[in-house]
């Protein structure tokens, strides 16, 4: 008996909805990979670094994971 494991990849779409206080007013601000609904959102948007890797935990060659972190800044 063969086992075998299709070859997949996949594209990636990401979006953010950030809540905060601020001292005047409640803040909310929006990120997303996608150029067509950050325009949806023009006047919360904030320029952001998104970082992302993918884990193997088990060196089967196959992602077991996909960790992402986000900096947001209100300017």
């Amino acid at each position: 008996m063969v086992y075998e494991q299709p070859d997949v990849t996949y594209g990636y779409q990401a979006m953010f909805q950030l809540f905060g206080d601020q001292p005047d007013k409640p803040l909310s601000l929006f990120y997303s990979s996608s150029n067509k609904v950050n325009t949806l959102f023009q006047e919360r948007v904030r320029m952001s670094v998104l970082k992302s890797s993918s884990v193997d935990t088990n060196d089967d060659g196959m992602m077991d994971r996909l960790e992402l972190g986000l900096q947001v800044r209100d300017i």
